[in-house]
């Protein structure tokens, strides 16, 4: 079935002197299926993921695909692909050795070894490019014949450790959608690790965001992204406005402001985030569930959006406008805006 558990992390733990850096991780990833590990340095995700390719051993919890326990294993055993941030290409071979090192180390026999070479090239757009060496190759063709060789051993979970964070911006997201196209169609069950979240959001069946060694939340992409779970998924992931106030009978005191919520009513300080596609340029005679004035600070064209900072007596508020109808055009610093948004769209955590 779809929905089985390929890969199960069970109370992952693994901690470096004394100080624990993955702690109680458990997670289920069904066949064919891409889970992004995400979250900041420093959070545990590239250990979890050495855990699971056997190049870390945990203290404690266990690794399992398809039900048999492999974290005794060491990791040329295992049947990974693994995709490092720095290619990790033997740079006196061809891309076709490159490619053919994993199946020989398996005892894949000559012309069975050159059959999956050729079809992993042809896989990663390179047919023509088996004889050339490392260093004549851009990065991304280099990254892309490091997939091949993950791909070429038809391994039972793929493995990706940031693989695009060396290249341009450009580049990475023409590979990332590449990647992600090539991992669906060969049906790998992959674990993906990455700090930035457009990739995350892009590339994954599932986010878990990390924290502390912790997966602070796991769900869809446009879940995690408008249903944070807790004020450290919602400040990384995604630009918010974020205010602090006070609960009353009526709503969220901020200053002299009322903002309303959709939700159940709290008490205590509150911290409120609302992203900025919520957030809307008022007419002076429009009228929303929460409103704002203040100047604006900053305007960023960015192509098909511009973004806009207007600073309130609350704080910044960022805002996504359309640069279709031209709008944004007659935004200058120092302009003054009213701002609203819906209460639906207000999200809160007590402080």
């Amino acid at each position: 079935m779809a929905d089985t558990p390929h890969l199960v992390l069970e109370d992952l733990c693994r901690g470096f002197g004394g100080t624990p850096v993955v702690d109680r991780i458990n997670l289920s990833v069904a066949r064919g299926k891409l889970i992004a590990l995400l979250g900041p340095s420093g959070c545990g995700k590239t250990t979890t993921l050495r855990m699971v390719a056997g190049l870390e051993r945990p203290d404690s919890g266990r690794v399992l695909v398809d039900g048999r326990d492999v974290t005794a294993l060491p990791s040329y055993h295992r049947r990974m692909g693994v995709v490092f941030q720095s290619y990790a290409l033997f740079p006196h071979m061809t891309a076709s050795a490159n490619i053919a090192f994993g199946l020989q180390m398996q005892g894949v026999g000559r012309a069975d070894r050159r059959r999956r070479v050729a079809a992993a090239l042809a896989m990663v757009g390179l047919p023509n490019h088996g004889n050339a060496k490392p260093r004549t190759l851009s990065g991304g063709q280099q990254q892309r014949v490091a997939l091949a060789r993950a791909l070429a051993i038809e391994p039972d979970v793929l493995l990706l450790d940031e693989p695009l964070s060396a290249l341009d911006a450009k580049l990475r997201e023409e590979l990332r959608a590449e990647m992600r196209a090539i991992q669906l169609r060969v049906g790998a069950t992959a674990l993906f690790v990455t700090h930035d979240q457009a990739e995350a959001l892009a590339m994954a069946d599932l986010v878990a965001v990390m924290d502390h060694g912790r997966i602070a939340q796991l769900g869809p992409p446009d879940e995690v992204f408008e249903h944070p779970a807790t004020p450290f998924v919602a400040r990384f992931v995604g630009r918010s406005a974020r205010f602090e106030g006070q609960w009353d009978a009526e709503g969220i005191r901020v200053g002299n402001m009322l903002l309303r919520t959709g939700g159940a009513a709290g008490q205590g300080t509150a911290q409120i985030f609302v992203r900025p596609h919520h957030i809307s340029l008022l007419g002076s005679d429009t009228v929303a569930d929460n409103t704002f004035e203040g100047r604006v600070s900053a305007v960023d064209y960015l192509g098909e959006v511009a973004h806009v900072t207007v600073q309130t007596d609350a704080g910044p508020a960022p805002i996504e406008m359309s640069t279709r109808d031209g709008a944004w055009r007659d935004l200058r610093a120092g302009t003054q805006v009213r701002i609203g948004w819906s209460a639906d769209s207000t999200l809160w955590f007590p402080a």
